[in-house]
């Protein structure tokens, strides 16, 4: 049966999880949708229900031509679950995102003036579970707005099941009657489809075109200045914190892209082999290390240790673990230790031809110079088999030993595995190890930068509020660049530092020089392009994220930092493309902290937590009434950072441009609140001053403008 509108295929698609539908349930709603429908509208309604769906259909299979048929329908009606929001479901790509991209093209689009002048949706959510946060949120931004969804849950003390036709209003917590939800739906669909018949030309902007077009782009609002004194803290949280997910660049031509996949490679854990099982540091250290060594090769496209260490055990095949990190080939190995003794054998293999391309094993006595030049030579075997030429400074770079002592070089290892997982106690152990390190050989140029980095991690995780840890680390970079100016982790190190203290001509110095050497190390890049996002030098951090992207592609700071680069660029189309992947895998703060942005993003003011977010927003989006009632509920301390906090605010809710510049001129001269002028710089709730002579002014007599 055809649609009521021409050329539509159907009047409703009802797309659902298979496993939801194992109890019948929905096969039951879908019946008695029908039934309501016959009683509710005077034409028949064409309904498109599958009710053998199968997930996870291959690759390989043209999806795109068996729905799209049957997808050009009038409605849309997701059956929402605990399960329906995942990225990697046929439900979700296939039909959900399909349907939500062709409204896009379609003579109607998917936002419509209904016939009581309210403005509503094709897509119809059906919700038979309430949901997690994350999986609420990709709804959210897919939708361009709060979800509204007709409900259809269950709900006693832990109990969150789909509403049954036998269930007794007075028993569930909601109080909803199956029936009459049943006939909410039927009369959404009414109005929707009375609306397209009579009003075809009725479309709304999508989301799409919502976002872009808009004349206030939305901001990166990574930290709240409600605790100003925790500001600075918030940022380097969220530029250092760790472990996520894999993009490939869209930045690429397709002939670039191929030329680097072909060079591209990934170290597996080194299995540890030898008698003492304690030993799996040494083994894990040769990997970290020959991952470095292959990494001082930029013609080729090494995976940064995060990424790689996680296959440990791993029952994927080569070829699946290459495609899902990107690459073409991977090296792996074995590291056995038996007293002053050391075997070592490695094999590179052709992931996608399953090919070896060599395999070598290296015995020798256990001493500094036999790992370095085991190293060496893993390296230049790998970068000759792979066609990628050195320079004259990579080959240098690759003959260098770091250190001549064995026990200063396994103490090191120690402390770079130990301090991984951020851990108070692991990241003080790391920095009792590389103590003990740099007492063997106070010339250990690699533990001394380390040793600063863990000072580093140290302030930023453990004791935000002191300066103890971050003058250590800024003194101890300092003597790194001293020696060997080449070192990029001692620059970010001291960018940040700079910036925490308000020495935004430094900060921007430390920052440059940090990737002026086209950095391989994604530490190194993540932050750089965390710490630039925040300059709001958008031009700068997007590349350096996407690169940061390509060499650690499960790095959960480096997604999150790439999200908040497209977001401060307002590159908000492809940050909806690639938001769906990447916020699933994000945990902790970072989530917390994303979603808040994407809220922001999506102009969900509501839906932020923090009171200043919401008011900002409402700023942002010219909202001054709401923005008002936001500051009528705040409290303040008249005096210190609280006080200049709430002049800023009151400037912003009144459009007040005088007391706007006294205050951020106040803000400028406080020491904790100094670095709020960044946060200024990217926040569109302040775009309205930008043009102003006395903003560019400030900007540069700070050091925020060149």
């Amino acid at each position: 049966m055809p649609s009521l509108i021409q050329p539509y295929e159907y009047d409703i698609f009802i797309s659902y999880r298979h496993n939801d539908n194992r109890s019948g349930w929905v096969t039951d709603f879908v019946r008695s949708l029908q039934e309501e429908l016959a009683a509710t509208i005077k034409e028949p309604v064409s309904v498109y229900f599958d009710s053998n769906p199968v997930d996870g259909l291959l690759e390989s299979h043209n999806v795109n031509k068996s729905l799209q048929g049957k997808l050009k329908c009038l409605i849309f009606i997701p059956i929402i679950s605990q399960t329906y929001c995942d990225p990697k479901s046929f439900a979700w790509k296939h039909e959900f995102c399909a349907f939500n991209k062709l409204t896009e093209e379609d003579q109607f689009g998917r936002d419509i003036k209904l016939s009581n002048k309210n403005v509503g949706n094709r897509i119809l959510p059906v919700k038979i579970h309430d949901l997690d946060p994350a999986d609420n949120a990709l709804l959210e931004i897919e939708l361009g707005g709060v979800l509204r969804a007709i409900d259809f849950i269950y709900k006693e003390p832990g109990v969150n099941r789909p509403l049954k036709s036998s269930d007794n209003k007075n028993d569930n917590q909601n109080k909803t009657d199956y029936r009459n939800q049943v006939n909410k739906v039927a009369n959404a669909i009414k109005d929707i489809i009375s609306s397209l018949k009579n009003s075809p030309s009725s479309a709304q902007p999508t989301l799409q075109n919502k976002v872009t077009d808009y004349d206030r782009p939305v901001r990166n609002k990574q930290f709240s200045f409600t605790r100003t004194k925790m500001l600075m803290a918030s940022l380097l949280l969220v530029v250092l914190a760790t472990a996520g997910y894999f993009l490939y660049s869209k930045v690429f031509t397709s002939k670039q892209k191929a030329e680097v996949m072909d060079k591209s490679i990934a170290v597996l854990p080194f299995d540890n082999l030898s008698k003492e099982p304690g030993r799996e540091y040494f083994s894990d250290g040769m990997t970290e290390e020959i991952i470095n060594q292959l990494a001082k090769v930029k013609a080729l496209r090494v995976t940064s240790r995060t990424s790689s260490m996680r296959y440990r055990n791993s029952k994927l095949s080569l070829k699946e673990i290459a495609h899902e990190l990107g690459v073409t080939k991977i090296l792996e190995g074995t590291v056995r230790t038996d007293g002053n003794q050391m075997r070592i054998s490695v094999q590179l293999i052709n992931a996608q031809a399953d090919k070896h391309l060599f395999s070598e094993t290296f015995d020798y006595t256990l001493d500094v110079k036999s790992i370095f030049a085991i190293q060496k030579e893993i390296a230049l075997l790998v970068a000759e088999r792979l066609q990628a030429s050195l320079s004259p400074k990579e080959e240098k770079t690759l003959t260098q030993i770091p250190t001549l002592s064995l026990e200063a070089y396994q103490l090191y290892l120690r402390a770079k595995q130990v301090v991984q997982d951020r851990k108070q106690k692991s990241v003080e152990q790391s920095i009792s190890l590389l103590h003990k390190a740099l007492e063997l050989d106070p010339d250990f140029i690699l533990a001394k930068s380390q040793l600063a980095d863990s000072y580093y991690l140290n302030h930023v995780y453990h004791y935000p509020n002191s300066s103890e840890h971050y003058e250590i680390a800024y003194k101890l970079a300092k003597e790194v660049i001293a020696i060997d100016p080449d070192i990029s982790l001692a620059y970010s190190i001291l960018a940040a530092i700079e910036g925490e203290r308000g020495n935004f001509n430094e900060f921007r110095l430390n920052l440059n020089k940090a990737v002026e050497d086209d950095p391989t190390d994604a530490e190194v890049l993540q932050r750089s392009a965390g710490l630039f996002t925040l300059l709001g030098e958008n031009q700068k951090a997007i590349p350096l994220a996407e690169k940061a992207m390509r060499i650690d592609p499960f790095s959960q700071i480096v997604n999150y930092n790439y999200l908040m680069a497209l977001l401060s660029g307002r590159e908000f189309v492809r940050a909806k493309m690639e938001v769906q992947e990447i916020i699933p895998r994000l945990e902790g703060k970072l989530r917390l902290n994303a979603l808040e942005n994407l809220h922001y993003f999506t102009g969900n003011c509501d839906s932020l937590k923090d009171s200043n977010s919401k008011l900002e927003c409402f700023v942002s989006r010219g909202n001054i009434q709401r923005a008002k009632e936001e500051f009528a509920k705040m409290n303040y301390f008249d005096s210190g950072d609280d006080l200049i906090r709430k002049q800023i605010e009151k400037a912003l809710v009144y459009q007040d441009a005088d007391l706007m510049f006294e205050s951020l001129h106040q803000a400028s001269e406080s020491k904790t609140m100094r670095f709020f002028l960044c946060v200024v710089r990217s926040d569109p709730a302040f775009d309205q001053y930008r043009n102003e002579p006395r903003y560019h002014s400030l900007m540069k007599e700070v050091g925020l403008e060149d």
